[in-house]
């Protein structure tokens, strides 16, 4: 999400189907969960073009994370 560019209206809180994209106040922008795959309805929904889909593999998430594994870097959480 690009924050930068959010304007807090919680549009795309309606839109989402799983009810995850929620409105933190603190910051009065949104924050966005990695749920949706293809065309997220909160993306489609938000007029400011604050949020877009990026398909994780063409950005080689999966290369990275295999990477990672073969080194040894496993989440610190897990």
């Amino acid at each position: 999400m690009l924050e930068d560019v959010c304007v807090g209206c919680k549009v795309c809180t309606i839109a989402c189907p799983f009810g995850t994209v929620n409105y933190v106040a603190d910051t009065g922008k949104v924050q966005k969960c990695d749920l949706c795959g293809g065309e997220p309805a909160c993306a489609e929904a938000c007029p400011t073009g604050a949020i877009t889909y990026i398909d994780a593999s063409w950005t080689g998430l999966s290369r990275m994370q295999q990477w990672a594994d073969k080194l040894g870097n496993q989440n610190a959480a897990a």
